[in-house]
Formats: structure tokens, sequence, C-alpha cells
């Protein structure tokens, strides 16, 4: 039910097709994988750095019938330097965010779609800067409640 989540499953539902690779870090309880997977996704790569989100994030993924089409891996996601994807999500904090972001450009060699969330319509502007710089080329912005969620490719 959080805004985060929510403006990210908007973005997944009308841009994941039957092909799609998904990047999802910050896996958590699995509900943004398992929107992926639902709509159509070919194979998701969850990464979650704490354990704890273990035993829920299997609960959710029988819960909705699912056994096959992701992967879980627990990792800090600032060690990723595997970001050939279709898609990558990440609901996570502005501070792992301005990390990831030059680890994104730095180690991706094929186009994809990073729809980004967890961050407060303050943080917009500074990770406009940053996406800029990078060289991200910038797609949508959406808003719910105090939240926003950047597409970037």
């Amino acid at each position: 039910n959080h805004e985060t989540t929510q403006l990210i499953l908007s973005q997944i539902k009308k841009s994941i097709n039957q092909d799609s690779q998904i990047l999802d870090l910050g896996s958590g309880s699995g509900i943004l994988s398992i929107a992926a997977i639902k709509y159509g996704a070919k194979h998701v790569t969850c990464i979650e750095y704490d354990r704890d989100c273990e035993d829920n994030f299997f609960y959710n993924m029988k819960l909705n019938n699912i056994s096959t089409g992701y992967t879980l891996l627990f990792k800090d996601v600032l060690s990723i330097t595997d970001f050939d994807y279709d898609f990558i999500v990440a609901n996570i904090n502005k501070k792992i965010i301005i990390q990831l972001l030059p680890n994104i450009k730095k180690f991706r060699t094929k186009k994809c779609k990073v729809i980004l969330s967890g961050l407060l319509k303050n943080d917009e502007n500074e990770l406009m800067n940053l996406i800029n710089q990078l060289g991200f080329y910038f797609i949508e912005s959406t808003t719910k409640g105090e939240w926003v969620c950047l597409v970037i490719e």
C-alpha cells in the first residue's frame, strides 16, 4: 500500500513484456518481483541485503503461486556489477540510489530502463542533477503523496 510501491507498480504494469529480464534491487518482501512476474517478465533477479526479509519473500511467492521465474540473492546492491537487464527497479533510499547510479552507468553494457523510487519529492532536483551529470536519458517523473518515482534510460 505504500506510495513508492504503487508508483513503481504502475511503471512495471505499463513497461514489462514477456521477454523482459528484470533486476529488482532492494527486493524486500518481493512485491515488485511478484508484479513483474505476473505481468509477464521472463525472469527477475531479486537482490536484498536484509536476510530478515527471506521468510516473508518466500511466503509472498508461495501465496502468489510463484515457484519459478526468479532468483533471490542476498548481497549489497552497491556490490553489483551486472546491470545487463531490460529493466532495473529500485525502491530504496536516496543515499543508496545516489551511490548506485554511477555503478549502473559504469557496468551496464546494453540499454535498459531504470525505475527509481523510495525518493521524496524534495529529492527530485538533486537526483535529476545527478541523472543529467551521468548522461542518463530522463523519461518520466510521477508523484504520489510526498513521494516521487523517476524513470530513466
